[in-house]
């Protein structure tokens, strides 16, 4: 019982702000109306239920999971995303941080004052649903790390991975909400769905450049004071 309240905190923390960022007029720019044709949306595939040890309960199986998500979300640690660029380990050491603390009336209400760090920044982990031409990736994302039921039709940009995935792989990301995307399937409907921007991974030194050159814009001296020569006096207003 106390597993399966932490499992709760955690499903609050992860996304009780996104609807917020997904919602707030201009927070996100509208997805563009594309006519791309992609298929219309298939049913989500059906998965067996994770086989478990003696044991192991299914809130234990979900919480270990989701730790190593998050581990293996955090990588590249270093994103650049619509001219902006994030270090991810703040938002993998919160939710880490999360998912070990005790279940108990004060945790919760502490968590109701923490501001989760990257709050436009969402875990995903999900399973192919197609491989588009030049749009990414429709995915099913999941709510719960066994990935079993319940998914929802995302869009996910800029996956480096892209090339290498089939229908039904399992893909597991951080990534910043992009807003709604919109399609023409290929029953000539209109679907619309959230989308994610993985972002462009980039090294630890152009990072700390970038942050340098942020420091420097920021602190950059004002123009010298203008000096009178010692041999020319200021002009005296007329009396």
């Amino acid at each position: 019982m106390r597993t399966s309240v932490k499992i709760i905190l955690l499903i609050l923390v992860l996304f009780g702000r996104e609807s917020t960022v997904m919602s707030q007029p201009g927070a996100v720019p509208r997805g563009m109306f594309e006519m791309n044709q992609l298929p219309s949306s298939t049913p989500p595939p059906v998965i067996s239920p994770p086989s478990l040890s003696s044991t192991q309960t299914v809130s234990q199986f979900r919480i270990s999971t989701f730790k190593d998500f998050i581990h293996k979300a955090s990588q590249p640690e270093y994103r650049f995303v619509d001219g902006q660029m994030y270090n991810l380990q703040p938002l993998s050491d919160f939710l880490l941080w999360v998912a070990d603390l005790p279940v108990n009336p004060e945790t919760t209400a502490m968590l109701k004052t923490k501001t989760r760090p990257l709050p436009d920044w969402s875990i995903l982990y999900g399973r192919v649903a197609q491989v588009t031409d030049r749009n990414g990736i429709l995915l099913w994302k999941y709510e719960k790390p066994e990935m079993a039921v319940n998914p929802s039709l995302v869009l996910l940009r800029n996956y480096p991975l892209e090339k290498t995935l089939v229908d039904g792989s399992i893909v597991v990301a951080f990534a910043k909400n992009a807003g709604p995307y919109s399609y023409i399937d290929s029953q000539r409907s209109k679907s619309t769905v959230n989308s994610y921007n993985f972002g462009k991974p980039v090294t630890k030194q152009e990072f700390d450049l970038y942050l340098q050159r942020r420091r420097d814009t920021a602190v950059r001296p004002l123009p010298p004071a203008i000096r009178l020569p010692t041999n020319v006096q200021p002009a005296q207003g007329k009396p």
